[in-house]
């Protein structure tokens, strides 16, 4: 686990008083469109998941090679494999299903996950990636890609959720 922290970037109250911006909101999607995933081609509901082959051995490949004539689509092919792989939840009793108090099974990793056709930033700081099936995990695609590992990623836009996760971590 880790927190990275941006340089200059405001503080939780700070933000809270920028998110009533359109123009802030609207930063705060590209950062999400180009580093919090949830969505690529081919990942839009269980039977389009299935439809990709399981490749075990993804994590033990290195990445495309940049100087190939072909890196970008061999690049989004690999993004895809790995995530495949690695970012599909599957809620298991005794992994994530744990009982709560009323003596349900609820997955404590919160899947099902919200859906959302597109990127978005709500003035009260909620925001979320585009993600059309409800149990991919988020990710960052750097991190996918190079380290070829599940990974998970949260955007902190406000002091509440930065005490919770410290505190997880």
């Amino acid at each position: 686990h880790c927190v990275i922290w941006l340089r200059n970037t405001p503080s939780s109250d700070e933000i809270l008083c920028l998110l009533v911006g359109e123009e802030f909101r609207d930063k705060i999607r590209k950062f999400i469109s180009r580093n919090i995933r949830a969505y690529l081609p081919g990942l839009e509901d269980a039977a389009s998941v299935a439809a990709i082959p399981k490749d075990k051995e993804v994590s033990y490949n290195r990445p495309p090679n940049p100087a190939s004539p072909d890196y970008l689509a061999n690049l989004e092919d690999f993004e895809l494999r790995v995530a495949r792989m690695e970012q599909i939840h599957t809620c298991r009793v005794g992994r994530c299903l744990k009982y709560n108090k009323h003596g349900s099974l609820q997955c404590k990793r919160r899947a099902p996950f919200p859906t959302s056709q597109e990127d978005f930033v709500e003035p009260t700081g909620e925001w979320g990636p585009k993600r059309l099936h409800e149990y991919v995990n988020g990710w960052n695609p750097a991190v996918t890609i190079n380290a070829r590992c599940n990974n998970d990623i949260k955007l902190l836009t406000n002091g509440e959720q930065t005490r919770a996760i410290t505190f997880y971590i």
